[in-house]
């Protein structure tokens, strides 16, 4: 259902009721109107009109209402659109969406963490300091005609307009529902707004889901572009002494060999499917420095997916060393928890790059390798975190892991309702029920080790039951 829920995730948050449909007396009686959506331009529109929405939100704008829209909402706005041809939008601004054309060492769609530039007075962003970092995902963006409704600019390569305003209507390319603490203080502003010459007693957000993405057959484009709109399945090769094994609950005296080459297995994931692969440095979790960068770079030089590693980073060189090698995320566990201010720092130096790895023994954190046991809680931890730009979160259950009795889901939901970052769940996972019942969370991933190694589910199975969840 595209961004619906984490927009009205993030209202509930601040303490204002949002409420979702795509009915016009509603939209019509509403004080504020939201147009969030992601997705392809031309589906979104023709959902639009097949909805009878287009009249109810070209009368909101000119009501002047505060209106909002995020992400393919802002393009919307706009006269067409050339996103797999030339579309007609809604045409309230002057101006075309155009598809990103950048250099080889730009990746589209951008996506993740960058700063906006704020140009002259705007209310919307109030109490934020230029050059705020908000969270990004796409591949087209637009350009008006009226410079003068240009309330921020971000560079990709060139700058390029990240948010528009004209009176009472704002439009933002990011998503301030997944941007945090500030994305949260931009709502809030939303909230304070006024109707031109009204005083609304009641600040009823709707959410005006016009695009009813989750009707239409729009997976496969959100996969493509990284969206999570999917619970994201995440093989996991786990690297010791240059050899693919895996331990019973962290136990290195309990280990099972798999493989001798890590770039093949990782060969054989993608092959079967994965997007996605999670590594872990046992000898680096154990001896508290990176070990297995041969293994590392091969798996790198292999395979052309997003990879994560975890394990025995302890250091920002580290951090940068992983990332030029060209991983996509960089999973922090002990040093994150033993010095709070270096890991803010490198959230903050390599925002959305950052992964918090939180493993717990009964509810308290673990570190050195699942080794020692603190007396801080996961969710405390977590919760202390959230608020830093960081990919996300996984939350490993040491009690499960490597067990192949199912995943401790009540830890995992509370996991997840503690904090509003992605949550990966890890530990445990056995079959393709406990894989459905993680997506019903719903966890923004899972990380899959010995049922994959001991056959007990396959790849492809696991992947197709993903995608099930997120279509039902």
């Amino acid at each position: 259902m595209g961004n619906l829920r984490s927009v009205q995730k993030a209202f509930e948050k601040i303490g204002h009721e949002a409420i979702v449909t795509n009915e016009a007396s509603q939209i019509a009686g509403a004080s504020k109107v939201i147009l969030p959506g992601v997705g392809a331009f031309e589906d979104a529109m023709q959902e639009l009109r097949r909805r009878d929405l287009v009249g109810p939100i070209l009368e909101t704008v000119e009501s002047g209402k505060p209106m909002l829209g995020i992400c393919l909402g802002l393009q919307l706005l706009f006269d067409v659109s050339y996103e797999d041809g030339k579309h007609e939008g809604l045409g309230v601004l002057s101006g075309e969406v155009v598809k990103f054309e950048v250099p080889e060492q730009f990746k589209v769609p951008h996506m993740g963490w960058n700063q906006v530039e704020i140009q002259g007075d705007v209310p919307l962003l109030k109490g934020l300091e230029n050059e705020t970092y908000f969270y990004f995902v796409h591949s087209y963006y637009v350009v008006p005609e009226d410079e003068s409704v240009i309330a921020t600019t971000t560079t990709y390569h060139k700058p390029f307009t990240s948010m528009i305003r004209r009176g009472n209507l704002y439009a933002t390319q990011f998503h301030p529902e997944k941007s945090q603490r500030d994305g949260l203080k931009l709502l809030e502003n939303f909230a304070a707004l006024e109707a031109a010459g009204l005083l609304f007693k009641r600040l009823s957000k709707i959410l005006a889901c016009a695009l009813a993405l989750w009707q239409t057959s729009l997976f496969n484009f959100f996969s493509l572009i990284g969206v999570p709109c999917t619970m994201h399945i995440w093989p996991a090769i786990d690297l010791r002494d240059g050899r693919c094994v895996r331990l019973v609950q962290g136990d290195y005296g309990r280990e099972t060999v798999f493989g001798d080459n890590p770039a093949d297995m990782a060969r054989r994931w993608v092959d079967e499917g994965a997007t996605h692969l999670h590594l872990v440095d046992l000898d680096g979790a154990r001896d508290g420095h990176l070990t297995n960068l041969e293994s590392v770079r091969a798996i790198r030089k292999a395979v052309d997916v997003t990879v994560q590693l975890g394990g025995g980073i302890r250091d920002r060189d580290s951090i940068a060393q992983l990332l030029d090698l060209g991983l996509q995320r960089v999973i922090l566990g002990t040093k994150a928890l033993k010095e709070p201010e270096w890991f803010r720092e490198v959230c903050r130096e390599f925002p959305n790059q950052i992964v918090l790895g939180i493993d717990a023994r009964d509810g308290f954190v673990a570190t050195e390798g699942w080794l020692e046991t603190s007396n801080r809680s996961a969710v405390e931890v977590a919760k202390e975190n959230a608020a830093e730009p960081i990919a996300g979160i996984i939350y490993t259950d040491i009690a499960t892991d490597g067990m192949l009795a199912g995943p401790n889901l009540a830890a995992m939901s509370e996991m997840q309702r503690a904090v509003d970052v992605p949550v990966i769940a890890s530990g445990g996972v056995t079959t393709l029920e406990d894989i459905k019942q993680l997506a019903a969370v719903p966890m923004d991933g899972c990380i899959i080790g010995r049922a994959l190694y001991d056959n007990k589910m396959k790849l492809s199975e696991a992947l197709a039951v993903a995608r099930e969840a997120a279509a039902s």
